[in-house]
């Protein structure tokens, strides 16, 4: 079983904008985990990466999944997680925390250069 988790946020800002706020967060990172492995797409809509914990390096690596959808005066974005497949439960709410926390992460970069 995979434990699976969807956010959307709607940034009044362009899709290139957004996607650089996207590129700074997967590199910078987190206080206490990191982002591996990240490809992006030619079309620079979509984003995927792989999140381990630094604080455990045991605990399973969780794919995250990054869409941006243009519109005229915003952006869409949908971030999705996957955990490993022997995850049953997210009892402490992890899979939805790493959503909030990049998406949050977005919305500081984003006013930043508003």
């Amino acid at each position: 079983m995979t434990v699976r988790r969807e956010q959307s946020e709607v940034f009044h800002a362009s899709t290139v904008e957004v996607g650089e706020a996207v590129r700074s967060v997967l590199a910078s990172g987190r206080p206490s985990y990191k982002y591996h492995h990240t490809v992006e797409t030619n079309d620079h809509l979509i984003f995927k990466t792989e999140v381990r914990p630094s604080w455990w390096p045991l605990l399973a690596a969780t794919e995250l999944s990054i869409r941006l959808t243009p519109s005229d005066s915003h952006t869409k974005v949908i971030i999705d997680t996957r955990s490993q497949s022997f995850i049953f439960g997210d009892v402490f709410d992890i899979y939805n925390g790493y959503i909030r926390d990049f998406l949050g992460a977005i919305r500081s970069r984003v006013e930043t250069h508003a």
